[in-house]
């Protein structure tokens, strides 16, 4: 599972391009959010859990 948080908000298209080239179908389930600031300037930041 990852949660995205994002600050632009033309930013869920580019993610969803990364997203696709990383994992492969069935994709992890996934939560995205639009926030107004994000620490230290950044502009997405992404926390995921895995099992391995």
């Amino acid at each position: 599972m990852t949660r995205t948080s994002l600050e632009a908000p033309g930013a869920p298209d580019a993610v969803n391009c990364v997203y696709a080239s990383v994992f492969e179908a069935p994709y992890p389930a996934r939560t995205t959010v639009a926030v107004a600031g994000l620490p230290l300037g950044a502009r997405i930041e992404i926390e995921a859990t895995a099992s391995i």
